[in-house]
């Protein structure tokens, strides 16, 4: 069973979406299971997520949020 969905992050500027966006593509999101599609509109990045089943839909979404909050973090500090 094919399954999919989308997260979506506001920021305060385009500049740091597209930041945000390239620190989760160094992660590398792809595996034989789940494909992961970043992209940035406007001040919000957007994540979509294609998976083979549930459970790697689930992993793949845990793992961008886990990205997520150590990216808002880190700004945090440098800002």
């Amino acid at each position: 069973m094919e399954c999919s969905g989308s997260l979506r992050f506001s920021f305060p500027s385009a500049k740091k979406a597209r930041e945000a966006r390239e620190a989760m593509r160094s992660e590398g999101h792809r595996n034989g299971r789940s494909v992961v599609k970043i992209s940035v509109k406007g001040k919000e990045l957007v994540v979509e997520i294609s998976s083979t089943d549930s459970v790697a839909l689930r992993a793949a979404m845990n793992g961008c949020l886990r990205n997520m909050k150590i990216i808002e973090n880190i700004g945090g500090v440098l800002e």
